[in-house]
């Protein structure tokens, strides 16, 4: 909790001790009464709790076995996630720490506390960001994995993720961005910016998103609703099924078949059989 956010805290605290202070009944035998200063302390070892600050970086391998085809990531959505694929065996990962504490040890305590948790299925791999209650912790986390993996991202912030076997979003929310996806490009993206730049193929579901597309080798599929969608420099066949959403596509190589009603639709340059099936959409 920041100071700001201590303040206001601090003001409703105030107006509702006032308020009980004026209309609660008195303390029965053996209870303590209402005080002022009591809550005054409370809020004073709460400030105090973040006066210090440190950090500490978690680092290490996690070794799979050839079995292992996708690596699933859990983490805090305030926890920016890049993710790099590489010829190698094994999952490298690197999470540097912040936190605040009551004092300098304390708050060291807490950083080397904040650990990446590892469960493996088999086929699956899940990693997922773990931090204490006490204190506050700010962190980033950075995988180095084997090429040969699918990504699935349940949660993540701002997740980058680079040259993997595949890329499936769990409607994930906010800032996306996938370079060089050998494979497909799957699931939900919920609003914020979605940039796809070089994937086999892309089949998602866009919600309020900003999503831009170039590079897909071999044709797209996507449902769109409200918010945009740019295609550029790809090929194969696009499906298009879009509500109140704007759709833009350029020199794009492949036949394109869009669907929809409301929104907005620029086709540039088409050289393949274009089919449209759209109500109350300018074009």
């Amino acid at each position: 909790m920041g100071k700001r956010e201590l303040l206001i805290a601090a003001g409703f605290i105030v107006i509702a001790a006032l308020t009980y202070h004026f209309t609660a009944p008195a303390p029965k035998d053996g209870e303590r009464g209402f005080s002022l200063r009591r809550v005054f302390d409370d809020l004073r070892r709460e400030i105090r709790s973040e006066v210090s600050q440190a950090e500490f970086t978690q680092s290490g391998t996690i070794p799979i076995g050839p079995g292992t085809h996708e690596l699933r990531i859990n983490a805090y959505r305030s926890v920016p996630v890049t993710i790099q694929g590489e010829e190698r065996a094994d999952i490298a990962y690197e999470m540097p720490v912040h936190s605040t504490g009551p004092d300098a040890a304390s708050a060291l305590e807490y950083a080397k506390r904040s650990v990446l948790t590892v469960d493996d299925l088999g086929v699956q791999v899940t990693v997922s960001t773990l931090f204490p209650q006490e204190g506050s912790q700010r962190g980033t986390l950075t995988l180095k994995v084997p090429s040969r993996l699918a990504i699935r991202l349940d949660s993540a912030g701002r997740p980058k993720v680079r040259g993997v076997a595949g890329l499936r979003l769990a409607r994930v929310t906010g800032e996306v961005v996938a370079e060089d996806i050998r494979g497909a490009v799957t699931g939900t993206h919920v609003s914020g910016d979605l940039t796809v730049t070089g994937a086999g193929s892309v089949n998602l579901i866009l919600v309020s998103s900003r999503a831009k597309f170039s590079g897909i080798e071999r044709g797209l599929t996507v449902n769109a609703r409200s918010g945009e969608c740019e295609i550029r420099q790809s090929r194969g066949p696009v499906v298009f099924t879009g509500t109140s959403a704007r759709l833009s596509v350029a020199e794009h190589d492949g036949p394109i078949d869009i669907d929809g009603e409301g929104g907005n639709v620029r086709i540039d340059r088409p050289v393949k059989p274009l089919y449209i099936d759209i109500r109350r959409t300018s074009i």
